[in-house]
């Protein structure tokens, strides 16, 4: 993490020696106010809060030698199936990590984001294990241009503008029936993201 990084996880603001920065999630806005806007405010909320204890889950699964798997089963028996799905997948792919719910900072456009998982996975493609970004993910709409996006933004404040291409990333998704996916994403050109990140600071600016 770099030094000065704090993140609120509450009010997700993340601030660099006190002062705020944006995040990904802020230049998402942009793409979800116009692809989910129709979506009702209670199944938005739902989904968040669904996915905010999966999260919970795989990070003290990850991190905790002393975390209570049982004990959290029971208590969030609606989610069991993700939590199943997730089990599943570190008994077939292996639970190693390099980071976990970890902030990073763009230096290069001056935004922060959390990446759920940087961690080696096997590149079918290539034959060879590489190391991966991550994302986790509950909703159905895995393979959405919005997940490509995100990958990438977390991409460059991991490697850089001119390294972020040379890595690998995927979407895990779990589905509530104890299955797993993992889906390899092709990032976004360097164009189209400093096009869209000086897209959202006009937005921004009004």
């Amino acid at each position: 993490m770099i030094n000065g990084l704090t993140f609120d996880e509450e009010q997700h603001i993340y601030r660099i020696n006190g002062k705020r920065k944006t995040s990904v999630s802020d230049m998402l806005k942009i793409y979800d106010s116009i692809h989910y806007g129709g979506i009702s405010p209670k199944i938005m909320f739902e989904a968040a809060e669904r996915g905010s204890r999966v999260h919970s889950f795989t990070e003290q699964y990850d991190l905790s030698k002393d975390f209570d798997v049982a004990e959290f089963r029971e208590e969030n028996q609606d989610i069991d199936g993700y939590i199943l799905a997730y089990l599943r997948f570190c008994q077939e792919q292996g639970n190693a990590f390099y980071c976990v719910e970890e902030p990073f900072y763009s230096t290069e456009f001056d935004y922060c984001c959390t990446v759920d998982r940087i961690r080696p996975i096997f590149n079918k493609r290539l034959g060879v294990v590489r190391e991966a970004v991550v994302d986790i993910k509950t909703t159905k709409t895995v393979l959405s241009f919005r997940n490509q996006l995100q990958l990438t933004l977390d991409g460059i404040a991991v490697y850089g503008l001119e390294n972020y291409h040379k890595h690998d990333y995927y979407v895990l998704h779990l589905s509530a029936y104890g299955d797993y996916e993992l889906i390899e994403v092709e990032p976004l050109s360097k164009d189209f993201i400093c096009f869209f990140i000086e897209l959202y600071r006009k937005i921004k600016k009004g």
